[in-house]
């Protein structure tokens, strides 16, 4: 959809949040709510994908991974998706970001199993393996240390 829309579901969801008693229902709103951040944030809204970063944190504190796992490691692979463009948006901080990355999608093939979740598994599998390729990519990029 277009920033407006985006923008309203932002303040939709955030607006359901506060209503529902429901953990699961809230935690589906906020995770709604950081997913359409996320998406402002990937078309240029850098403030928006430190805003839809929060969201996730937000959206674990109701999608634990005892309670909910497998909601849980969806939302741990969505910040993954959420940290790698955030490297892609700040040069600067690209590796703290990307490192960040690397450790949520872990997190979520803690939960994700070729056997009982497949297709969850090859997907994060593949955004794994694209992240430590952007991680060596910057690595191979960096100049060499000076000796002194």
């Amino acid at each position: 959809g277009n920033p407006f829309d985006l923008r309203r579901a932002v303040a939709l969801t955030l607006r359901y949040e506060r209503l529902t008693r429901n953990d699961e229902w809230r935690g589906s709103a906020i995770n709604d709510r950081a997913t359409a951040l996320a998406i402002l944030g990937e078309r240029g809204d850098d403030d928006a994908l430190r805003d839809a970063v929060t969201a996730y944190r937000d959206a674990l504190e109701v999608r634990t991974r005892d309670a909910m796992p497998a909601k849980w490691a969806m939302t741990r692979e969505n910040m993954a998706i959420c940290y790698k463009s955030m490297a892609e948006a700040d040069p600067a901080g690209a590796a703290g970001h990307l490192r960040d990355a690397l450790t949520a999608v872990e997190d979520a093939l803690t939960i994700y199993t070729p056997e009982q979740m497949p297709f969850y598994f090859d997907k994060a599998t593949r955004l794994r393996d694209h992240i430590i390729e952007a991680i060596r990519t910057l690595s191979d990029a960096a100049p060499p240390a000076e000796n002194d």
